[in-house]
């Protein structure tokens, strides 16, 4: 993870990643994807099927991770609807 810099807040955590997002004026941080289609997660999970062998607690299942079709679509779009508004900032 990353640490936030001084005097600005972080917008999204989660009990295991203290800082998973923040905006500092010209800079947006994530510690997480919403840009990933279910093509990629496919090849990120069959890469690294080594890591659902073991247990982590903060670690989704192989069939969590990819069984959630309706999640890519509604992540990119909310990405976009993020990014047209972050740029539209700075016009």
């Amino acid at each position: 993870t990353f640490d936030i810099p001084e005097g600005v807040a972080g917008f999204i955590r989660s009990e295991a990643t203290r800082n998973q997002a923040f905006i500092h004026g010209n800079v947006a941080a994530f510690q997480f994807h919403p840009e990933m289609t279910k093509k990629g997660v496919l090849k990120l999970v069959e890469k690294h099927e080594d890591v659902f062998d073991k247990y982590y607690p903060f670690i989704q299942s192989r069939n969590e991770i990819v069984e959630t079709d309706n999640h890519f679509e509604i992540n990119r779009t909310l990405l976009f609807e993020f990014l047209d508004r972050f740029f539209e900032q700075e016009r």
